[in-house]
Parts: C-alpha cells; structure tokens; sequence
C-alpha cells in the first residue's frame, strides 16, 4: 500500500514541474515580447552610449553633435615655430 502512495506522490511533483517550467517559459516569452515591442532595453542602453561616444570621440560628456566644437583639434592656438635668433 505503501509503494502505490509513493508513486502517486512521484507523479504529482512530475505535473508540478512541468505546471512550473509551463508558467517559467510563458512569463519570459511575454517579457521579451514585452521588451521587444516598446524598445525598453534598446533606449536604456543608447540613451547613455551617446554621451559615451562623445567622450570617446570629442573628450567631453556630450553627444558627438554637440561636442565636436569643444574637440581639443578646434582650438585656435596661438603658438610659434620660430624660436629665438641664434647669436
């Protein structure tokens, strides 16, 4: 009598692991869906890499539109290549 719960407690935790796995696969496929559709991910990541590749490209915490006028090459330097008479 003993053998015949055992197996029928078996067969339960069977069906509730398939009932979870079924739940765990639906709620991730609607998330992705999810995600998907609106560009959630997309906009929380190029959001800040435009900053990020002003950085990179200009050496200022602007987009690239924006900084390209405060690049360093921009700059009008006053220098000379002459140096001083040798005597």
């Amino acid at each position: 009598m003993e053998n015949r719960q055992t197996s029928r407690q078996g067969g339960q935790l069977l069906i509730e692991a398939v009932l979870l796995l079924f739940l765990f696969v639906t709620i991730t496929m609607g998330l992705v869906r999810t995600f998907k559709s609106q560009k959630l991910l997309s906009v929380r990541i190029s959001g800040p890499w435009d900053y990020v590749a002003g950085m990179i490209e200009n050496g200022v915490w602007k987009t690239g539109a924006q900084g390209k006028s405060d690049h360093p090459n921009f700059n009008d330097r006053q220098i000379t290549v002459k140096g001083e008479a040798v005597q």
